[in-house]
C-alpha cells in the first residue's frame, strides 16, 4: 500500500468552495477533521475530552459544510458504520466521530510496510477455524467470507448479477427498513441496471458497495412516497 499527503483544509479553496461535496470528499473531510492527537472541545458550558482520530460537529454544521440536507449526512454516516470505516457515539449529547483504522494509516512507521509482509500477516490473522467450501465458478461470494460454509450456500436472492446468501438478505431488511416485498423489487430493478454493464464490473467486489448505497437512496424515497400517501 502506497500513500500521499495532503494538507488539511485543501478542500477550502477558492477552486473548489461554492461545490457540494461529494461522498468522497465528504470522507477525505473527516479524516482531516480528526485530531492528530487527544484534545479538549467545550460543549454546552462543559469540556469534552477527544483522542487522536475523533472529532465532534453537529449534523448541522456538516449539512453546511458537505452542502447537503441533513438527512443526507445522517445517511452518509449510517454507511459509513455499516461498513466499519467509523464509529459514531452521541452519550455526551454530541456527536462524536471515530475514524476506524486512524492510528494505523496515520502512523508513519506503517508506510514503510510491503505488501507482501501486510499481506501475509493479514492472511495468518483472519484464518477460519470451520471448515468451508468454495463458492463455485461465477457464484460471487460476500466481500467479508470469500469462502463460503456449506451450510449457508442456498441464495435467498438469485438473479443474474446480484446473489444473496439468508443473512446478507435479513442484514439488508433491517438496515434500510425494507420488508420482503419491496427489498425483492428493488433488487430486481438493480439487477435489471447491472445487467447493462461490463461483465467485469459486475463482480461481488464492485456492485456490492454501490448497490448499498443506491438501496439507502431508494429506501429513502419509498419511505417518503409512503409518508405522502398516509398523509
Amino acid at each position: 500500500m502506497t500513500y500521499y499527503l495532503m494538507e488539511r483544509g485543501w478542500r477550502d479553496s477558492e477552486i473548489f468552495k461554492n461545490e457540494k461535496y461529494s461522498k468522497g470528499d465528504a470522507w477525505c473531510w473527516m479524516i482531516g477533521a480528526a485530531g492528530w492527537e487527544d484534545y479538549q472541545i467545550q460543549f454546552n458550558g462543559g469540556i469534552i475530552s477527544l483522542k487522536r482520530g475523533q472529532f465532534s460537529h453537529s449534523l448541522r454544521f456538516m449539512a453546511g459544510k458537505f452542502g447537503w440536507a441533513i438527512d443526507t449526512v445522517k445517511l452518509f454516516l449510517r454507511l459509513l458504520e455499516s461498513w466499519s470505516m467509523i464509529t459514531l457515539n452521541s452519550s455526551t449529547g454530541q456527536n462524536i466521530v471515530t475514524i476506524c483504522n486512524y492510528e494505523y494509516y496515520q502512523d508513519q512507521k506503517n508506510r514503510s510496510s510491503t505488501g507482501s509482509s501486510t499481506g501475509s500477516s493479514t492472511g495468518s490473522s483472519t484464518k477460519k477455524n470451520h471448515k468451508t467450501t468454495k463458492a463455485k465458478k461465477g457464484t460471487p461470494a460476500t466481500p467479508e467470507n470469500p469462502e463460503i460454509p456449506e451450510a449457508e450456500k442456498a441464495y435467498c436472492f438469485d438473479g443474474p448479477v446480484i446473489r444473496l446468501l439468508r443473512k446478507d438478505w435479513d442484514a439488508f431488511k433491517s438496515e434500510f427498513g425494507l420488508d420482503n416485498q419491496q427489498l425483492e423489487y428493488l433488487l430486481n430493478e438493480r439487477d435489471k441496471f447491472l445487467q447493462r454493464l461490463d461483465p467485469e464490473d459486475r463482480r461481488r467486489k464492485l456492485w456490492w458497495g454501490p448497490t448499498k448505497q443506491w438501496l439507502i437512496s431508494e429506501a429513502e424515497n419509498l419511505k417518503i412516497c409512503n409518508d405522502r400517501k398516509r398523509s
